[in-house]
């Protein structure tokens, strides 16, 4: 089973400075029973073979220009960052905004539970919010 990777990482300093740097992107060759997990919550989906759920790039782009974001990612990140003593309020906008530039410059697609896909298709139905 062909596979489109996105490898990005986002080096946070503990202040107010988050740098992201994009890996690469391509397609590989995945056995159809690899684990798959969500790319809005990091559950696991199950094997690749079942993903039901998937969004183009440009179709995700929509749903986060219309508020989509992944809450319980969002919610670890700063669950760590407070364990280390971080200011989380500044963090949370940081990370926000980081995330959405991440993803809306994918150029993969974005496989996603049922639950997170029952999210951004509520965020598809709406109006885009300006920035």
């Amino acid at each position: 089973m062909r596979v489109s990777t996105e490898q990005v990482i986002v080096n946070f300093d503990g202040k107010h400075t988050a740098t992201i740097t994009k890996g690469t992107v391509g397609v590989v060759d995945m056995d159809e029973n690899t684990p798959a997990v969500c790319d809005l919550c990091n559950e696991l989906i199950g094997a690749l073979k079942d993903v039901k759920h998937t969004y183009s790039p440009e179709r995700f782009t929509r749903a986060i220009l219309n508020g989509l974001l992944p809450e319980k990612i969002l919610e670890a990140q700063l669950a760590w960052l407070n364990s280390k003593g971080r200011d989380i309020v500044a963090a949370r906008k940081l990370l926000i905004d980081s995330w959405k530039a991440m993803a809306m410059d994918s150029e993969t697609d974005w496989a996603v539970c049922s639950e997170c896909s029952k999210r951004a298709e509520a965020h598809l139905e709406t109006t885009p919010k300006p920035e």
